[in-house]
């Protein structure tokens, strides 16, 4: 089966490093069940081309994923950081992690590794990053993937905004150890976190918020860690909060 006959990209205003990546992985064999059935695991293939665009990755880097799905996504950042780059990719779910890393090798991808794990503490044993994207939306944002991401990185994840009234995609870049500014913004709901596969909830979670009227495209928001709030994760360990000023609004 041809991929290119699975994922329409037309319209999509994407670098052309992208479009190579999906042209170059075959996205059927990640999508697809042998029966034919679709894998629910995974991300919708124009809005991961999408994602990867905020993501701006470049060849070389070094590069987490937090939800690893189906591997086409996997498959697809180890395109674009080639043979001298490095992709750590968490998966929460034993079953699925085994299944991608199955596809992974079989077609003889060996820049990634697939953990199987609690996605919420990243993956420490390769740090910094130059690129951290989520495909699982965590409660609040993780204080281990902004200690795992190098100054000047980038992190790709989807948060629910109260202010805003709906789940977003964000980009930011770390400029400091406790301030994150966003590149970009865009809506985009995804399944929350969770610290274990018996916990997982397949609905994306999406809270009942009221609509705010603005910009999306001169929205900026500005993120400060703030020790003197916590947010606790399901194991009742505790993390600095972060406190989002939105500019424009």
């Amino acid at each position: 089966m041809n991929p290119n006959h699975l994922i329409e990209l037309d319209g999509l205003h994407v670098s052309p490093s992208i479009l190579n990546a999906f042209e170059q992985v075959d996205g059927a064999k990640f999508l697809f069940h042998q029966d034919g059935s679709r894998v629910i695991q995974s991300t919708n293939p124009r809005f991961m081309a999408e994602m990867l665009e905020c993501l701006q990755v470049q060849k070389g880097q070094r590069v987490l994923e937090i939800g690893t799905g189906s591997g086409l996504n996997a498959a697809l950042i180890s395109n674009l950081i080639g043979p001298e780059g490095t992709l750590h990719t968490v998966e929460v779910d034993p079953s699925v992690a085994k299944r991608a890393k199955a596809k992974l090798e079989s077609s003889g991808i060996r820049n990634v590794k697939v953990i199987c794990g609690d996605g919420f503490y990243g993956y420490h044993q390769s740090i910094p990053y130059d690129r951290i994207i989520a495909a699982a939306k965590p409660p609040f944002l993780p204080q281990p993937w902004i200690d795992q991401l190098a100054i000047g990185g980038i992190l790709v994840t989807p948060l629910d905004l109260e202010a805003l009234g709906d789940a977003y995609v964000i980009a930011f870049n770390k400029v400091s150890e406790h301030s994150l500014v966003s590149l970009s913004l865009m809506k985009g709901n995804f399944m929350r976190m969770a610290p274990s596969v018996e916990q997982l909830v397949l609905k994306s979670g999406k809270p009942n918020m009221v609509q705010t009227d603005f910009d999306i495209d001169r929205l900026q928001i500005r993120a400060r860690r703030n020790p003197n709030r916590k947010n606790t994760w399901t194991d009742q360990v505790s993390f600095d909060a972060w406190d989002f000023e939105y500019i424009g609004l």
